[in-house]
């Protein structure tokens, strides 16, 4: 043991933990022993029921690291890392240092002894402290998962793969139980999905009129914003805002907004990340409009105000990826990855520059039979109490009464804890405020009334609403100034021929993939013919990998965590992997096609034939 690297291996790990690793671990007493490896780097032997392996390579350490990271190159910002096996870390470093701060990475260590070899011997305390690292030793701590992050991938160290097989099999049962407890998250957000591409691409007919977010940023610095939401505590206390309004940003939900109207209220903003069209009327079509995800097409022509679209999770960025990559909107990380309009909008007010972030109508539960605000868009018939009161449980809510909600709420209400979390690790200026006056307890939040609210945060804060807007407003330009003349073609040609190279190399891969099948029913399989073909399929997936918008569309329509659990085992690990593969490939190439067919009608509008 090295005793000056675990000292600063435990002051590390004390400190991102607030656990004191000797206390936890101290009665570990490995019998294992590091070795040097060909290129200057550590491995140990494992041995586990006979079987022998290295933690890494004995001879290219650099070379296998860089082979395990390739799949990570380019993610999406938000994207959740499951590792099986933290090893020597060396893999663990390299992915670090590769996706920065666009994921979080979630490594489960089967082998505390090893884990304790690391810590004893090796310098891991760079690595300890990274805040989007979280390293778990039983499968039950794997729920650490922030569960607004809405796209996952799963990797798993060769060498943990061969001798902790029983381990992986739990590792993966754990993620799976993890994201069935998320998919009524998931479920809301892609709801109709089938529409979602389509409306992303109806909306290239609009962007000659949006803005982008990124100039609102900071509007509203060191102000309070009030967040307005269509929760049925709303009608309690939307009448305090009429005596503020013009003095005090208010953001309220497309949802909600008759609400408002009908208390003669006009907010500042409205808000809306839903695809969905409840109808506009001529008050909301003069509100300046913040959008997110995936707009109705026809709300969005229906609304002649101002449109501020974030480009951080529109498809749309990733088709004119040239012209946005560089774009401050990479800044909105606050404002990924929203499956409800209530944590939208609080992004929104965080990314305005607010100082203190106010929530009303944000129950996330519900008395009676109203599990919205009266007056909101929500019509109470057959559907509507199929989908709240029918699935409804009994909670204790903030004042102590007993309150209905359901697993869609909850995961909303998890969202916006976890944002006040990230608001309280990252910007401890922003202070959040729940001022509903019913429903559920948001962890993190101060309890006020919208009264004490406004007394507290409001009165000695107020400005100029409509002269700080106008302000802004006069130096706006559209998205597309940045464009030349028939570029916006030239872009979306590229993509659609980047999606026919997708589509070829799904179908070469499912072929190699038949064909490794074929081939395992016959004869060995170590065999020369075979390892060749692995080698084909390997350049196809890294291929494919190099696509963005490939991937994107693929997160977007089939979750890349559910596909394993898609195939039914057959007993043999081998084999099951083949069969996941050939079936991931199918479902990609039905996903790929369909949305050829649907860019090729926009190709042909705006960059002529392909």
């Amino acid at each position: 043991m090295d005793k000056s690297i675990y000292m600063k291996n435990i002051s590390a790990y004390r400190k991102r933990y607030n656990e004191n690793y000797s206390e936890i671990y101290n009665n570990i007493y490995s019998n294992l022993s590091l070795e040097n490896t060909k290129d200057g780097k550590k491995t140990v032997q494992i041995v586990k029921d006979n079987i022998k392996v290295y933690s890494n390579s004995k001879y290219n350490t650099i070379r296998e690291v860089e082979e395990f990271c390739e799949e990570f190159i380019d993610i999406p910002y938000g994207t959740t890392i499951f590792v099986f096996g933290f090893g020597l870390s060396y893999h663990i470093e390299k992915l670090l240092d590769l996706v920065n701060s666009k994921a979080d990475i979630i490594v489960y260590e089967p082998d505390i002894e090893l884990f304790d070899l690391v810590m004893k011997n090796i310098d891991i305390s760079n690595i300890l402290i990274k805040n989007n690292l979280y390293i778990v030793f039983e499968i039950e701590q794997l729920k650490i998962i922030n569960e607004e992050n809405d796209n996952f991938k799963i990797s798993v160290l060769q060498s943990y793969y061969k001798i902790y097989k029983e381990k992986y099999k739990e590792f993966l049962e754990g993620i799976k139980s993890i994201i069935e407890c998320l998919r009524s998250n998931i479920i809301n957000k892609y709801y109709q999905i089938d529409n979602w591409f389509e409306s992303q691409l109806k909306n290239i007919d609009f962007i000659n009129f949006y803005y982008n977010i990124c100039d609102l940023k900071d509007t509203f610095k060191n102000k309070p914003i009030i967040v307005v939401g269509a929760g049925p505590s709303l009608n309690k206390n939307v009448k305090y805002l009429k005596s503020i309004q013009g003095k005090v940003c208010i953001l309220c939900s497309f949802a909600a907004a008759k609400v408002l109207k009908d208390k003669g209220i006009t907010p500042d903003f409205l808000t809306t990340i839903d695809c969905h069209q409840y109808g506009i009327s001529d008050y909301e079509s003069n509100i300046p409009l913040i959008i997110d995800i995936h707009p109705n097409d026809s709300l969005v022509k229906k609304h002649e105000f101002q449109k501020f679209f974030n480009l951080s999770s529109s498809l749309l960025t990733y088709f004119f990826i040239e012209k946005f990559l560089n774009d401050s909107s990479l800044e909105l990380q606050v404002l990924s990855n929203c499956t409800n309009v209530s944590k939208f909008s609080a992004g929104v007010a965080k990314f305005l520059g607010a100082s203190t972030i106010i929530l009303i109508g944000q129950d996330y539960s519900w008395t009676g039979d109203d599990a919205h605000a009266k007056g909101t868009v929500h019509i109470r018939d057959d559907k509507y109490n199929r989908n709240y009161l029918d699935s409804s449980f009994e909670k204790k809510g903030i004042n102590g009464e007993i309150v209905h909600t359901n697993k869609t709420f909850l995961s909303f209400k998890k969202e916006m804890d976890n944002f006040v979390k990230l608001c309280e690790a990252n910007y401890s200026d922003v202070k959040i405020i729940q001022a509903t006056e019913g429903g559920l307890e948001i962890e993190g939040a101060e309890t006020l009334t919208l009264k004490e609210a406004i007394d507290k945060y409001c009165v000695n804060n107020f400005c100029d609403v409509e002269k700080i807007k106008k302000e802004k407003f006069k130096d706006l330009s559209y998205i597309t100034d940045k464009f030349e003349k028939n570029e916006m073609g030239r872009l979306l040609r590229k993509r659609y021929k980047e999606l026919e190279l997708s589509l070829m190399f799904l179908e070469q891969a499912e072929t190699i993939s038949n064909n490794i099948f074929s081939e395992y029913k016959k004869t060995d399989r170590n065999n020369k013919k075979i390892r060749k073909m692995f080698q084909k399929l390997k350049l196809k997936n890294r291929r494919l990998a190099e696509i963005t918008i490939f991937d994107v569309i693929i997160d977007y329509h089939s979750h890349k965590s559910f596909r394993y659990y898609d195939v039914e085992s057959s007993g043999d690990e081998l084999v099951d992997n083949i069969l996941f593969n050939i079936k991931y490939y199918q479902d990609c190439k039905k996903v790929i096609v369909d949305a050829l067919e649907h860019l090729d009608i926009y190709v042909k509008k705006f960059g002529g034939e392909n």
